[in-house]
């Protein structure tokens, strides 16, 4: 930040302020306006008074009480100063009521406040422009109400029955307004019976600093409204108030200090950057929007526009010191280049990438929006970033490796073929140092990116480790599987961070293959931390899947608690347990639905018990309303899928679309995913990746998953008939034209020999574990039939062997 900071000693509360004032998506301030702000208004031609201030005020009120003398003596004139002195604005008001009746008071602050003359200034503007949750005023005059904003609208509340009706933002007029029949509180007695004839304002002002923080400005240390209001938030919520400001531009002495501690009131003093500079009579102006701009410019990068967040440019006025603005400076965005970029443009690229993923906001499952801009923006530059990189030491190419695969796994798609090998060599390369056996190689080499060290390398490491295993699994290539498996395991207990994902990344291994009895056993004795929301929802959905519905449903309750006791403790808007919440509901409504509807199935529910299923909804109704502010609704996610994958699949066009390795399922698209001229079929993989990223059970998937299977054909023929088959679903299984009998008999021989093996091993495991006489209508009674259903199929292209 560009200013005198030794002049400036509350910075530190100045920046705790714009902390509350911009937490997105509500704000976390109010502020109160007194007399000090109007006396910015600008007059009319035909205004021949100016705003007074409060002393000036009072001594209207006094000369009329009190007139003076002509040709009086200097001992009189001195007797006349000290008993002003005495007096205070409010005993003022008081004893001018008392001698000319009420309505000439209300008469006397018409004349002596011309609002009818002046016209809202800029401090006016740029004070409403901020996004304040409520904009309380203990002034009379309109400017606050009159000024014009396109970006904002503030509904005027001047009477206490008008608060049921009037959201949030709001100008409270606490102690009247010309513009409205209602009384102006200004003598001894209007304050004293303030808390109980007018409560709900009083109510309304507890309750927003019970939860947000004040700030008074335009009031001096003896105002008396500052005083009345400071006093008696002092005596009625003691320290059990958020936090008050005064914003000051006169210099504040220790003693000033001291007494608005006591007050419960913590200042912020600008008078210091402002001295010598400015004329004592503009002191207050320049300073306040000095204070109103650098608050302007605090605002924060905004997480909806992500990757690309830079907060609107706003207009500023030049000052000496410079506005506040944010302390965080982005890497550049390279632009442009031709051909591989020079190593330094790659360094920036990758600066820049991290940058973006140490911003992200936090979404399980990230809007179609963002997806597709940032798999659009790593597409023009992953294969020129991938050629420059070439001669880089391991622990420089791990690194920008880790910033490729979290952009690919964020915008929810496969791993591309091309960075298989590559990947697979620096895994290698690096797994002694990982290991502990050797230090990891010249990690001074990437200079110009700061705080890398040793540490952030080893897990750049595993999350390499973990998208190969991920891929292993992906094409069923049980050897490469097991070969990343077994070069995980024998680190992963020194690095306990990971070992939840090593857990899951297992038990879907064994799910993908129907070993269903050893994911059982599995998670068993896997014990997810219950700090790491994400693995506790993996579990679950995996119980799920294997019918243990209510363990499930006890585990996504206990979560659940767990983050909304986060989110109470968590200063701000933390979008990552938001968006647990969200997809955590949305699990829950689906697996205690799941558990109603079996059990009166089997005979344990009654069907008064399952009429309970639209009270499960209602549950999370209305929070799911809330969350769409943050974009952490679920329904607006599926919704988005649901959509997208009813159409018919668009493909590649058949020159460019796929080369078949060996092994059958291998994605292997000729042109690559990056930088693919049409990539419409995206969102299938997206919605494959959207079920384990999240923990929904296969089993509990409809039509859209179904609609995918058909997008995923074409690319890895392994994967649809076999996502079927994990949904049980045997209805739509039969009907699925991926299964009929004519592209059974066009399908590649190894294709169908390896899909034949697959699924006998899981008939057979499947039928050496019934015990019991299976119930109507289980996942395994579905599993079992359209096995057989499908081995029934296979058997028009298999030999006689």
């Amino acid at each position: 930040m560009r200013t005198h900071l030794a002049d400036f000693p509350d910075l530190n509360h100045f920046l705790h302020l714009s902390k509350h004032l911009w937490q997105w998506p509500s704000s976390r301030a109010t502020i109160m306006v007194g007399a000090g702000v109007s006396l910015n208004a600008i007059p009319s031609p035909s205004a021949h008074i100016r705003f007074p201030a409060w002393k000036q005020l009072a001594q209207a009120m006094f000369d009329e009480i009190y007139p003076a003398i002509s040709n009086e003596t200097e001992e009189y004139n001195s007797k006349r100063l000290k008993l002003f002195n005495e007096k205070g604005p409010l005993r003022l008001a008081s004893e001018y009521e008392a001698a000319f009746g009420p309505q000439s008071l209300q008469d006397f602050l018409h004349a002596k406040i011309p609002d009818s003359t002046h016209e809202p200034g800029e401090i006016h503007r740029l004070l409403l422009s901020l996004p304040w949750k409520d904009v309380f005023t203990t002034n009379y005059d309109t400017l606050l109400e009159r000024t014009a904003l396109d970006e904002k609208a503030y509904r005027t509340v001047t009477k206490v029955d008008e608060l049921a009706t009037a959201k949030s933002p709001r100008i409270i007029k606490l102690h009247g307004c010309f513009r409205s029949q209602t009384p102006f509180i200004i003598t001894d007695e209007h304050y004293r019976t303030y808390p109980k004839s007018y409560a709900p304002f009083v109510n309304t002002v507890r309750q927003s600093l019970l939860e947000n923080a004040l700030v008074l400005v335009g009031f001096s240390g003896d105002d008396p409204n500052f005083l009345e209001w400071t006093g008696w938030i002092r005596d009625e919520l003691g320290d059990h108030h958020a936090p008050v400001y005064l914003i000051s531009s006169s210099a504040l002495s220790h003693v000033d200090r001291s007494l608005l501690a006591h007050r419960g009131v913590t200042p912020v003093d600008l008078s210091g950057m402002f001295a010598g500079k400015t004329s004592p009579s503009e002191i207050h102006s320049v300073a306040l929007t000095w204070f109103l701009q650098s608050l302007q410019a605090q605002k924060p990068l905004r997480p909806e526009r992500w990757p690309h967040a830079r907060p609107a440019a706003h207009k500023t006025i030049a000052f000496d010191p410079p506005i506040l603005v944010r302390s965080e400076v982005e890497p550049e965005v390279p632009r442009d280049f031709q051909g591989s970029p020079d190593e330094s443009t790659a360094i920036k690229i990758m600066e820049r990438w991290r940058f973006e993923r140490n911003k992200y906001p936090g979404w399980l499952v990230p809007e179609d929006n963002i997806r597709s801009t940032l798999w659009k923006e790593t597409s023009l530059k992953f294969a020129e970033v991938m050629n420059s990189s070439k001669k880089w030491p391991s622990s420089d190419r791990i690194l920008l490796f880790r910033e490729i695969l979290w952009r690919v796994e964020t915008s929810m798609l496969p791993l591309d073929s091309s960075l298989i090998e590559p990947l697979e060599s620096v895994v290698h390369d690096l797994f002694p140092a990982v290991r502990g056996e050797s230090p990891f190689e010249k990690l001074d080499k990437m200079t110009s990116v700061t705080d890398v060290s040793a540490a952030e390398v080893s897990d750049a490491w595993f999350e390499v480790a973990f998208a190969l295993l991920r891929d292993a699994r992906e094409a069923f290539d049980s050897t490469r599987w097991e070969k990343f498996k077994e070069i995980i395991s024998s680190v992963v207990n020194d690095h306990l961070q990971f070992t939840d994902r090593y857990n899951y990344e297992q038990a879907l291994w064994l799910m993908w293959n129907l070993e269903r009895d050893q994911a059982r056993k599995l998670l068993e004795t896997w014990s997810p931390s219950i700090h790491f929301p994400r693995a506790v929802m993996w579990k679950a959905g995996l119980l799920a899947e294997l019918e243990e519905l209510g363990e499930a449903s006890s585990l996504l309750r206990s979560v659940l608690r767990e983050i909304r006791v986060s989110l109470q403790n968590t200063q701000g808007q933390n979008i990552g347990l938001l968006s647990s919440e969200g997809w955590c509901t949305f699990l829950l409504l689906a697996v205690e639905s799941a558990e109603l509807w079996e059990g009166m199935i089997q005979g344990s529910r009654s069907p008064e018990e399952v009429a309970i299923l639209p009270e499960l909804r209602e549950e999370f109704l209305e929070r799911w309303q809330e969350l769409k502010a943050w974009d952490c609704d679920p329904w607006s996610i599926m919704e988005y899928f649901d959509k997208v994958l009813l159409a018919e699949p668009v493909f590649p066009k058949k020159e460019r679309q796929v080369i078949h390795s060996f092994d059958p399922g291998r994605l292997t698209v000729k042109s690559s995913l990056f930088g693919g001229p049409d990539t419409r079929w995206l969102p299938a993989f997206s919605y494959l990746r959207l079920h384990e990223q999240v923990g929904i059970p296969l089993r509990f998937s409809g039509d859209t998953l179904i609609n995918a299977s058909k997008w995923l054909a074409p690319f890895v023929e392994f994967w649809s008939p076999t996502l079927l088959i994990r949904t049980g679903k045997v209805k739509e299984f039969r009907e699925h034209r991926l299964v009929t009998r004519t592209r059974v008999a066009y399908m590649d021989d190894d294709l169908a020999k390896r899909l034949n093996h697959w699924a006998v091993n899981a008939l057979v495991r499947e039928i050496s574990n019934i015990g019991n006489p299976i119930p109507f209508e289980s996942a395994q009674t579905s599993l079992l039939e359209v096995l057989i259903e499908f081995l029934s199929r296979l058997t028009l292209k298999l030999n006689p062997e």
